[in-house]
């Protein structure tokens, strides 16, 4: 139903409805039909369910991580739900939007949703300075944790711990809604019941858009880009093994066949940005390397993904190439991986 103006107070009835305080002092209980979950819905409205905060059951839940605060008008979200959807909501079927900011409630068939649209940020300050580097180790999840000013939560209330098929559903469902919003303004989308933790990028929307999109999501194709320390042992024992092992990259290039992929490891920098990067290998001289530029950077500004680019080879800290489906040097990899959240 479309619920009359009026503010919107969490009133819990006998039965532990939730209801909604109208103009007229009225209160029009919006969950008649799903009353088992409500007690968890006020535990979450007053704790809003953290990172960086104590742990509790993880929601059901899809998490988009902001730039600024969505302005959710009525209209934008009756649209978004046609697009995700297929259909508006009917009220013959007693399905109903109930849309006041910062939160909002949609009955669906027969799912029932709260969305919270909050201009803050989803972590608290003490988390960001005291956690959240350790976990998050990669660069882009870690900006979208320290840089998001404010978030946008799909969560499932009903029904109330589902399983198989019908969670899948559900999932469907919320992450084909939380995909109507995800544009520049968005740094991340995560989810809480599994911890995937996704950085916005060209592909993010239709993930959330596909059919399977928990097993999507994780199908990441950037290349991770893992924080570590200058004075790092294991990294530093990575690069002495490459460089020791250099010739014998040369010389693999020589004898390459067609098709196969060669890649160095190098620093490029934009001021006082540093960031590591892979570079598909087109040719190799006594003192320099080129190729174009194999990853997306994060921070630099002064270079982009595919840019022909050369470096000295005293600059390379790390090589690879493929002997059929064997990876043949890739001395760093191991070391970052286990470091990737």
């Amino acid at each position: 139903m479309l619920a009359p103006e009026g503010s919107f107070d969490f009133v819990a009835g006998a039965d532990l409805r939730i209801g909604y305080r109208g103009q007229d002092d009225k209160v029009y209980y919006c969950f008649p039909e799903c009353t088992a979950f409500s007690m968890s819905l006020i535990d979450r409205i007053k704790s809003w369910a953290r990172l960086g905060r104590k742990k509790e059951t993880p929601l059901i839940s899809v998490v988009l991580l902001l730039r600024e605060r969505i302005h959710l008008a009525d209209e934008l979200l009756h649209s978004a739900i046609v697009k995700a959807w297929g259909r508006d909501v009917r009220e013959e079927d007693k399905e109903y939007v109930v849309n006041k900011p910062p939160v909002c409630f949609v009955k669906f068939e027969d799912i029932v949703l709260l969305i919270n649209n909050v201009g803050k940020p989803y972590v608290t300050e003490e988390y960001k300075q005291r956690q959240a580097s350790e976990e998050f180790r990669e660069k882009r999840q870690l900006n979208a944790v320290m840089e998001h000013r404010a978030f946008f939560t799909v969560d499932l209330m009903h029904p109330k711990d589902p399983g198989g098929s019908v969670k899948q559903n559900c999932y469907r469902r919320m992450c084909a809604l939380a995909a109507e919003f995800v544009d520049a303004n968005c740094m991340a989308a995560s989810f809480p019941e599994t911890g995937h933790f996704r950085p916005y990028d060209g592909e993010l929307k239709n993930v959330l858009r596909s059919d399977h999109p928990l097993k999507a999501v994780t199908q990441w194709e950037q290349v991770p880009v893992v924080m570590i320390e200058e004075d790092d042992a294991k990294l530093r024992g990575a690069t002495e093994e490459a460089r020791k092992r250099w010739p014998e990259f040369v010389a693999a290039f020589r004898e390459r066949k067609a098709d196969q992929p060669f890649s160095v490891k190098a620093p490029f920098r934009d001021g006082e940005d540093v960031e590591w990067m892979w570079v598909t290998v087109s040719g190799i001289t006594e003192d320099a390397v080129e190729g174009s530029l194999g990853n997306a950077p994060v921070n630099l500004r002064n270079i982009g993904e595919g840019d022909h680019v050369r470096m000295p080879i005293s600059s390379i800290a790390d090589w690879g190439y493929l002997v059929g489906n064997k990876m043949i040097g890739g001395f760093s990899v191991e070391v970052l991986t286990r470091r990737k959240r």
